[in-house]
């Protein structure tokens, strides 16, 4: 996103240049426009993130001041009512600059932006790809004193916002030295624009949801369900008029009768155990061998007496019982 800024805002020679806080307010109207070239907003959420003086009052009444000024320069149309501000652009042909939306955003005051746009203006279309700045001009386009322009520019510079290549001196007799140079260092794409520093954030822990595909039906068991389903609907439907106690005692048994009766449950004989599956719990399953006794008779214990003896054999039998061993 780009923020649109008229050459003539920026410029001391023009009659509707704008001061820092003009400058800074118009450019955050700018930011919120949406579609239709309007914005609609309010003087208290703009104080909210906007702040020209400390006190909320009177921060409210600059902030008045200042749409009042933009709307006699010709710049934007607003109009108040019920504490709804609504705001329209108003478009010249005249020369303009898109400034990058991250101009702004790395601003941390009026007076930053003005310099950082007068920059970015002339190092687009000069060949060196800098743009020079005197203090004394300095001054006068944020309109404080030199003094106050220095420092900002000082201050920009030791935040990473604009890098500064010193001028040199003028071989003559008052040994005079030429203005300085500022560039912003992520406009011609090389380096990577300074991010505004944040508070740091605790570590988000992300939560991981195992996430299950659901399973078609064979045609056969669809229709068992959808059967399952009405005749559960129809038969719960006539207990409407019953007490609530006694309703959920019958719809309880209604359930469990049809449950029977369209999902019997599998002989248990037939279920297979997986033991590979068990095996990846770390359990070792293993069935246990039961021997039978042979079963003695009155005739097999006459012919043991009698000496005349047979070999029964032993027989094992696996139990359907399954032992887990830790």
């Amino acid at each position: 996103m780009e923020i649109l800024i008229y050459q003539s805002m920026i410029t001391l020679e023009n009659e509707k240049k704008l001061t820092p806080n003009e400058l800074y307010l118009y450019a955050q109207l700018r930011k919120r426009m949406t579609y239709s070239k309007t914005v609609e907003t309010s003087v208290e959420i703009l104080s909210k993130k906007l702040s020209f003086l400390k006190t909320p009052k009177r921060n409210r009444k600059a902030i008045r001041d200042l749409l009042e000024s933009l709307q006699q320069k010709g710049f934007i149309t607003y109009m108040e009512a019920d504490g709804v501000v609504d705001v329209a652009f108003v478009y010249f042909e005249e020369n303009f600059d898109l400034v990058p939306l991250s101009v702004l955003d790395l601003s941390q005051s009026p007076e930053d932006f003005m310099v950082l746009a007068f920059v970015f203006r002339h190092q687009k279309y000069t060949f060196t790809k800098t743009c020079m700045l005197a203090r004394d001009y300095a001054g006068k386009l944020l309109e404080c004193s030199e003094a106050t322009a220095r420092n900002i520019l000082e201050e920009l510079v030791n935040k990473g916002q604009l890098v500064k290549i010193a001028g040199k001196f003028k071989e003559d007799e008052l040994n005079r030295k030429e203005a300085n140079q500022f560039k912003i260092p992520f406009i011609n794409g090389t380096e990577e624009a300074p991010q505004p520093m944040k508070r740091a954030e605790k570590p988000q822990v992300t939560e991981v949801k195992e996430v299950i595909e659901p399973v078609e039906e064979e045609p056969a068991q669809k229709q068992l369900t959808e059967q399952y389903e009405l005749e559960l609907a129809e038969r719960l439907k006539s207990l409407e008029k019953l007490p609530p106690k006694i309703r959920a005692v019958k719809e309880k048994s209604i359930k469990q009768e049809l449950h029977e009766k369209y999902f019997p449950k599998q002989n248990e004989e037939n279920v297979e155990i997986d033991y590979s599956a068990l095996q990846n719990e770390k359990v070792a399953y293993k069935p246990r061998l039961v021997e039978e006794k042979p079963k003695f008779d009155r005739e097999h214990l006459q012919q043991i007496q009698n000496g005349n003896t047979r070999t029964v054999p032993t027989t094992k039998t696996t139990d359907s019982t399954v032992e887990k061993v830790f």
